[in-house]
C-alpha cells in the first residue's frame, strides 16, 4: 500500500499464541473517572508469509517479529495519523496472536506501548489494525499488511492477513472517451465497453512472462477512490520488485475496443504502487 488501506490483497493475507496485552489507544485523555473499559472481546489475528509465486515463505531471520497495531476509531468511525494504537509484538513463526480489545469506555494502554503512566483512550468498538514485519524492537519495518476494520460487534471478530515482503501491487486506474466526440464518458456503457484488461511484464527483458489482469469496466478496490471522471480501477496479483511496462485494453464483448499504454514501478515490502491518467479511447462511440 497503500491496497494505503486496501482489500485484502489476492492481495491478500494458524497456530495460536496468547497475548496477556490489553487495552487500546489514546486519543485524546478521558476526564479523570471517566468510565472503566467494558466488553472485552477477544479478536483472532493470523498471518501468512509468502513469495510473490503464491508459495509459502520463511520469515527473514532479521525480521522475525510481528507489529501488531490496534487503532481505535472514534464514535463516527474515523482514525486519524494523530491516534496512538495498541501495539502487540509476536513471534513471526506463531502465525497468529490473541488480542483483548474493548466495546466501550477508557481503555488503558499497555505499559509496553511505551506511552506515559494511566494513559487511556475512549473506545468504542471498532479499531483499524494492521501488521508489519519487523526486527525485534519494532522500530526497523521490513514490510507491512494491509488495514483490516474490525467491529467487535460482529460475531468472532478476526483478521488474516497476507503478506509479501520481497513484492508488491500496482494499483491501475482508467477513463473510457469517445473517439467521435473525443469527450470522456461517465458509465461504461455508455461506450458499451464491459472489462478491462492488463497486459504488462519487467521492462527490458524480452524473456519476462506476459502477465494478464482483467476486472470488470466499473470495479472499484476498496479503499481506493476513483478520481475526477475515472469509471474504474483493479489491484494486480503480488509482483516481484521492478519497472514494468504494458498496454490496458477496452474490451466490448471480448473484442478490443480501444488501448493505451501503461508503465509503473513496483516496490517491495508488500507495498501498494498507483498508476493512473490511463484513458483509453473507444473507437466507433
Amino acid at each position: 500500500m497503500t491496497l494505503d488501506r486496501w482489500l485484502s490483497a489476492p492481495l491478500a493475507v494458524t497456530l495460536w499464541l496468547a497475548t496477556a496485552s490489553t487495552g487500546c489507544l489514546i486519543k485524546a485523555d478521558p476526564p479523570a473517572g471517566g468510565p472503566s473499559p467494558r466488553g472485552a472481546t477477544q479478536v483472532a489475528v493470523s498471518w501468512a508469509i509468502k513469495d510473490v509465486s503464491g508459495a509459502a515463505a520463511s520469515c527473514d531471520a532479521a525480521f522475525a517479529t510481528v507489529k501488531i497495531t490496534a487503532t481505535a476509531a472514534d464514535q463516527d468511525g474515523v482514525v486519524t495519523a494523530r491516534d496512538e494504537p495498541f501495539v502487540t509484538l509476536a513471534p513471526c513463526s506463531a502465525g497468529s496472536a490473541m488480542l483483548t480489545l474493548f466495546q466501550s469506555g477508557a481503555a488503558p494502554h499497555d505499559a509496553d506501548d511505551g506511552l506515559d503512566p494511566g494513559a487511556t483512550t475512549l473506545v468504542y468498538g471498532r479499531y483499524e489494525i494492521a501488521l508489519a514485519l519487523t526486527e525485534p524492537t519494532g522500530e526497523v519495518t521490513q514490510a507491512e499488511s494491509f488495514v483490516y476494520d474490525v467491529d467487535l460487534k460482529a460475531a468472532a471478530p478476526a483478521v488474516t492477513a497476507t503478506i509479501y515482503p520481497h513484492g508488491g501491487f500496482v494499483v491501475v486506474d482508467w477513463r473510457l472517451a469517445s473517439r467521435q466526440s473525443g469527450k470522456l464518458v461517465s458509465t461504461c456503457a455508455a461506450v458499451a465497453v464491459d472489462a478491462i484488461e492488463h497486459r504488462y511484464r519487467l521492462d527490458n527483458d524480452d524473456a519476462a512472462p506476459l502477465i494478464v489482469d482483467r476486472y470488470p469496466c466499473e470495479h472499484v478496490v476498496p479503499g481506493y477512490e476513483l478520481g475526477d471522471q475515472t469509471i474504474g480501477n483493479g489491484m494486480s496479483r503480488a509482483l516481484a520488485p521492478g519497472d514494468y511496462i504494458g498496454k490496458m485494453y477496452a474490451l466490448s464483448g471480448g473484442v478490443e475496443a480501444g488501448s493505451v499504454e501503461t508503465s509503473f514501478r513496483i516496490e517491495d515490502g508488500n507495498a501498494v504502487s498507483e498508476s493512473g491518467g490511463n484513458d483509453l479511447e473507444i473507437a466507433g462511440r
